[in-house]
């Protein structure tokens, strides 16, 4: 039996694409990268507001602190670290101003002891701070917000001047 010549092309032509698909496939198996701690930028890995946060903590007053971290895992060329920082406390109405602006120096401090160089910085105390950086390989972003915590409920109200409010602070890194 004779095969036309169409179906002998088609068969190469499948062939041909099923070839290239698997090359890519291999390829794309030998440049995923894997989240580990080395591939993490020395900033994210010792950067930590909570320290800086407890001089403006009401005395006497309950607070709640968090932190989270994830990754994408694995992906093809690159790898995404996150990394985020949530303090809920009480704060007076007059230590806001000044806690966004420590907690703005010590993040630039952090950025440039750990060899990071700062790309672009916007915001205000009141309004929040975003930040983009270079640190070896790795680009990265943190965003410093402080709102008020709608999700306290006190048996008594805080004594006037004070609020509760959560001080977010979140890490990105490609």
């Amino acid at each position: 039996m004779k095969r036309s010549p169409n179906f002998s092309a088609m068969i190469g032509a499948l062939t041909i694409l099923v070839g290239i698909a698997g090359m890519m496939w291999l390829y794309s198996q030998g440049a995923t990268v894997y989240a580990t701690p080395e591939n993490e930028s020395a900033f994210l890995k010792s950067y930590d507001p909570r320290k800086i946060v407890e001089p403006f903590r009401c005395v006497g007053q309950s607070f709640h602190e968090g932190s989270s971290t994830g990754d994408n895992g694995t992906a093809p060329f690159f790898v995404s670290h996150k990394r985020g920082f949530d303090e809920f406390f009480p704060i007076k109405l007059a230590d806001k101003v000044p806690l966004m602006q420590v907690v703005r120096r010590d993040l630039e401090w952090h950025l440039l002891q750990s060899g990071a160089r700062i790309l672009n910085e916007t915001g205000s105390p009141n309004g929040g701070f975003q930040y983009a950086y270079v640190s070896g390989k790795s680009t990265g972003s943190v965003s410093i917000r402080l709102n008020p915590d709608p999700g306290v409920f006190r048996n008594m109200p805080l004594p006037k001047g004070i609020e509760d409010i959560a001080l977010n602070v979140d890490v990105e890194e490609k």
